[in-house]
């Protein structure tokens, strides 16, 4: 072989080492093949959300013109969070702080993030105990044997897992179920109950205000088959999820790159997170094992007294940083990365950060709009879901690049 075909041949060695490594999945990449595994899994195991939400409509709609059964959130924090008082999600349905609330006939929906610990199965039992029907969502079935129905999250229990994808598998879960629900109460009582929008689009909040308390909404929605709610929901969250994995995998390898750089110059890389689900999974890291720092607070508040110059502040939002974060952490002399997912007028990656980076969910933050379409009818929230997958994509590739 002459000199110039060996040059020629490692030329080419080096262009396929640099392609096949290029199309190796990044860590956060990873990460979401996980979770749209989990949603596929979802779409076989659709039949039990239907018949399960058969189920407690026939409960919730037994006394339809009186004030009829509760339905209420237990369990997981974070599961509680993500469907309470949330745009897409169902207005009547109500936290549960103490099992002296349930009522007999009542529909419990319990989040855990095992499903065969202790807490789960004494609270499954409480419910039991009061007549009520319990619903389990959880990556493990419960060992209490009393009398309950369970939904299989697929997906790892934080014992399982160092990236455990059992938080953004339950929201995924809460509102497939939800949407079937939804329709199947609007088929057994020909009425639609009220559903929260998001606060943050026009007049999102007044048609909140003007629905509070109410059992059944002014407007009624057209009946949907079942499956179908459920169906669309998961097949527009994977389409969200997909995008993301796209268009954001290297630039959540960046943001891994951005906070071990931070980390090992000394500085510290601060974690703030918007949300209703996500702050709740910090506490699913072992604290030797967080190589963030929680950044308390929704508004940049603390960012002058604790963040110092050279520091990074990791910042998962919603449609955009709530109050001047990105001009506070700059004049702290520190870097910001969003992920947020922006607004018709303000792109997500027109944030001014220094690193942008899209969460790729809709405005209005509902996958699923009801017939007639002037009603204005929608739910079932992406966000939840994608903003706990952020947290734990960051964390995958901080983690991945310390290696």
């Amino acid at each position: 072989m002459t000199p110039l075909m060996r040059a020629q041949t490692t030329a080419v060695m080096l262009l396929l080492t640099i392609f096949t490594a290029a199309a190796e999945p990044t860590a956060a990449q990873n990460y979401l093949d996980r979770l749209l595994t989990s949603n596929v899994a979802v779409v076989e195991d659709l039949w039990r959300y239907v018949a399960f939400a058969e189920t407690a409509a026939e409960a919730l709609v037994r006394d339809p013109d009186g004030p009829g059964a509760s339905l209420w959130l237990a369990g997981d924090r974070g599961f509680v969070l993500e469907g309470f008082n949330r745009a897409g999600g169902l207005m009547i349905a109500k936290r549960l702080t103490d099992p002296e609330q349930i009522a007999a006939g009542d529909v419990v929906l319990v989040g855990s993030l095992y499903g065969d610990d202790v807490e789960t199965g004494a609270l499954l039992r409480e419910i039991a105990g009061r007549d009520a029907l319990a619903i389990l969502f959880a990556p493990r079935a419960s060992t209490a044997s009393v009398d309950h129905l369970y939904i299989d999250a697929h997906a790892e229990a934080p014992d399982e897992s160092e990236l455990p994808t059992a938080s953004p598998a339950l929201a995924q879960s809460l509102w497939t179920f939800t949407g079937e629900l939804v329709t199947a109460i609007i088929r057994r009582s020909g009425r639609t109950p009220p559903l929260f929008v998001s606060v943050l689009v026009p007049d999102g909040r007044e048609r909140n205000a003007a629905r509070k308390g109410l059992r059944w909404d002014p407007q009624s929605a057209e009946p949907m088959a079942p499956g179908i709610a459920g169906r669309r929901y998961l097949a527009r969250l994977a389409n969200s999820i997909r995008h993301l994995r796209a268009a954001e995998g290297d630039a959540f390898a960046r943001a891994g790159l951005m906070s071990l750089d931070t980390l090992g110059r000394g500085g510290t890389a601060w974690l703030s997170v918007m949300g209703h689900l996500p702050p709740s999974q910090v506490e699913q890291v072992a604290e030797d094992e967080m190589p963030f720092t929680l950044l308390p607070g929704s508004q940049p508040d603390r960012v002058e007294e604790l963040v110092k110059p050279g520091d990074l502040v990791l910042y998962v939002g919603y449609y955009e940083p709530i109050g001047p974060w990105v001009e506070t952490v700059h004049e702290a002399g520190a870097e910001i990365v969003t992920v947020v997912s922006g607004t018709p007028e303000r792109p997500a990656s027109m944030m001014g950060a220094d690193l942008n980076i899209c969460g790729c969910w809709p405005y209005g933050d509902a996958l699923l709009h009801l017939n007639p379409p002037q009603t204005g009818l929608s739910m079932l929230p992406p966000s939840g879901v994608i903003q706990s997958a952020a947290v734990w994509m960051l964390l995958s590739e901080n983690r991945e690049n310390r290696r």
